[in-house]
């Protein structure tokens, strides 16, 4: 099943996932807990903030790790990993393709 036949947000239908780089460009490497800049991306918004009625704030939930759309291509096991990364310190890990234990957020443009 693909994004966009699971979310229509904003009258977009257009989300992707993004790589391991769009997301690394959301980090502020000079900080931790967090790792993101709270002017551009809130993280302490109320339960009715949503970034489509208020754009400050982006809801990124700091000790998720969020799927990006980049395979490790230096896996040389069986288990097929991607990329995640996690805001709160920063970091990236290499997970199971088929875990369900992360979360997604969603972009548009690109490809």
């Amino acid at each position: 099943m693909a994004l966009n036949d699971l979310v229509v947000v904003g009258g977009y239908d257009d989300w992707r996932i993004p790589t391991l780089s769009e997301l690394e460009t959301l980090r502020d490497v000079r900080a931790a807990e967090p790792a993101l800049d709270p002017a551009l991306h809130g993280t302490d918004c109320g339960a009715s903030c949503t970034e489509v009625s208020d754009p400050a704030c982006s809801g990124t939930l700091l000790l998720d790790r969020y799927w990006s759309s980049t395979v490790n291509a230096d896996n040389t096991n069986s288990v097929k990993t991607a990329w995640s990364a996690e805001f709160n310190h920063g970091s990236v890990f290499r997970e199971p393709m088929g875990s369900t234990a992360n979360s997604v957020r969603a972009m548009r443009g690109g490809s």
